[in-house]
């Protein structure tokens, strides 16, 4: 997972052989590429099927321009300043939960954690109090609206039978308060 940064060394110092990352995602490079990195002997055994050869990976080949993008994502993924990149996951998470915390029967939190939430999410869970619609319900109207809204949904942690979780790693400014306002008018739709 990216990020962290650490990430592209930290595997391979602690003894990995080979480690994959993918190009879209953290590095927000083309969604068709990624990083394999490890043990010389490996990566060339790898690369004897990818394109021009004939073997198993052709049908998966990336073009130049996609590893151009790549490079170009990876690079400025690396010049990005980390601490600053979570206080603003934070922040635009911050929005979300602010404008959604005087909602009963919900709890609405921000977690971010090194193993489920790596990023940042504003996370509403829906307490055995709740009277509105599910999880699910909420879920597929935000994706039909105007704008599409996509979320994680279902039980992931928190020991509830259900939640909603926002990741806020490809959100621009402004997405938060436009993601706050379609969530509220969905959970308070009666």
């Amino acid at each position: 997972m990216l990020p962290p940064r650490e990430n592209l060394t930290r595997f391979l110092r602690l003894g990995a052989d080979l480690v994959s990352f993918s190009g879209g995602k953290g590095i927000r490079g083309p969604q068709s590429t990624g990083i394999l990195a490890g043990r010389r002997d490996l990566i060339r055994a790898v690369a004897l099927n990818a394109s021009p050869n004939q073997a198993l990976a052709r049908a998966a080949k990336t073009s130049k321009e996609e590893v151009a993008g790549l490079v170009t994502a990876l690079e400025l993924f690396m010049a990005e300043d980390e601490k600053a990149e979570m206080k603003r996951y934070v922040d635009v998470c911050t929005t979300i939960v602010d404008a959604l915390a005087d909602i009963p029967g919900l709890r609405v939190v921000v977690e971010h954690d090194p193993v489920n939430r790596v990023i940042p999410h504003a996370v509403v869970y829906f307490t055995p109090d709740w009277v509105g619609p599910s999880g699910h319900a909420v879920q597929v109207a935000l994706a039909k609206g105007d704008p599409h809204i996509y979320v994680q949904q279902g039980a992931h942690q928190g020991g509830y039978a259900d939640e909603i979780a926002i990741d806020a790693i490809n959100l621009q400014p402004g997405d938060d308060a436009i993601i706050a306002a379609r969530l509220r008018e969905e959970l308070t739709r009666r």
